[in-house]
């Protein structure tokens, strides 16, 4: 059996300028503001729970049981879409002529990005799964994206795209590593992560 050549991006800071979460959970309030004061109450709940990430991501998103932010979404990517960072553009049709899949795997949630991802030219999304906006299994962080993907069959990865050191089991079995730095590609693994990306 021929193994499929990948070609595999992370997505926070690497392709979009921003952190997912976080950004659109900002967007949501603000178009639903009476939602803020029970978000306010979360946020005071994953201050007791902060060593538990899981829960702290449950408790983050609890507040869309109230108000299922679907259409949100597909709306935030409209506006949004002018935060992808441009090299990514030519880059991944570069990348369509060499590899037999393209690849996005991420930690953020997978309801926030499946609406997105094949908009960008990618043929598989690996995410932090969500059911009810409950996690699902474990963070897709670190060895986990490895696992993940390793899950889906063999490949050999021609390259791989990150802003995060917490991505070296990845960058460990790519041909060529490519770190990014405020939307520039480096050859190279990544010097530092930042603070949110140590915690996310």
């Amino acid at each position: 059996m021929q193994v499929k050549k990948a070609i595999i991006y992370d997505f926070d800071k690497t392709i979009y300028s921003k952190e997912t979460s976080i950004t659109f959970m900002k967007y949501f309030l603000k178009k639903h503001p009476y939602l803020i004061f029970p978000f306010f109450i979360n946020l005071i709940k994953i201050l007791f729970n902060l060593f538990n990430l899981s829960k702290v991501k449950n408790i983050f998103f609890d507040i869309f049981k109230y108000n299922n932010p679907n259409e949100d979404i597909i709306d935030f990517w409209e506006k949004e879409i002018n935060n992808i960072y441009p090299y990514f553009f030519n880059e991944i049709n570069n990348n369509k002529k060499e590899a037999d899949i393209l690849i996005l795997i991420s930690a953020s949630p997978d309801f926030l990005l499946k609406p997105l991802y094949k908009k960008l030219g990618f043929d598989i999304l690996i995410a932090t799964e969500y059911n009810n906006y409950s996690i699902v299994g474990k963070n897709c962080k670190g060895v986990e994206k490895l696992n993940r993907l390793n899950n889906l069959g063999a490949f050999h990865v021609l390259a791989f795209y990150s802003d995060s050191l917490s991505d070296k089991p990845l960058f460990d079995i790519a041909d060529k590593k490519f770190s990014i730095v405020k939307g520039k590609k480096n050859i190279g693994l990544p010097k530092k992560n930042g603070l949110i990306d140590k915690w996310l």
